[in-house]
């Protein structure tokens, strides 16, 4: 999810954006209203296998999902339902809980990953939407699936990975 800036209460959401099999959806602000592309995220979600589709990104859980239930009681589209689906059953895979709270360390395991420097970073992108730059943020938030998936998949290769999934399935039996 791509913001104006780090408030709910002053900002607005310009793009949600998910990955699934190997494709992006791209919900732009700039071809609709905030309230359409929120209720368009909301309405995939109602979609999806909540249980084995996994959300990923980078402080999702800190920052784009809270963000996001302000943004939706703030254009009146949060109810109980919305709220308890986007809090407590989708779910989400955050690479902040692995990478830790330095989002350089994310953008070292992208140039690692794809061999490519970063661009445009993310702090550019309300200045980017001031100036009606839309195929810039496109790309961004294009590339930026693509290597949430690059490293998310990487760690899932890792045997530490493994077990942690391990110890999880006989915790939850």
């Amino acid at each position: 999810m791509e913001t104006t800036g780090l408030s709910p209460f002053d900002s607005q959401i310009i793009t949600i954006q998910v990955r699934v099999d190997g494709r992006n959806i791209v919900w732009p602000v700039w071809e609709g209203s905030e309230r359409e592309v929120v209720g368009s995220f909301l309405s995939f979600t109602e979609e999806v296998l909540r249980l084995s589709t996994r959300f990923i990104g980078y402080n999702v859980l800190k920052f784009d999902v809270p963000f996001l239930t302000e943004r939706m009681r703030s254009l009146g589209l949060l109810t109980f339902e919305s709220w308890e689906r986007l809090n407590r059953e989708l779910n989400w895979f955050d690479l902040y809980q692995f990478l830790g709270d330095r989002f350089g360390r994310f953008r070292e395991w992208k140039v690692g990953l794809t061999g490519r420097a970063v661009e445009t970073v993310n702090r550019e992108i309300p200045s980017l939407y001031a100036e009606e730059n839309y195929d810039k943020i496109l790309e961004y938030v294009q590339d930026e699936m693509e290597e949430y998936e690059l490293v998310y998949n990487a760690i899932k290769r890792e045997r530490f990975y493994s077990e942690l999934m391990a110890l999880r399935e006989r915790l939850l039996k």
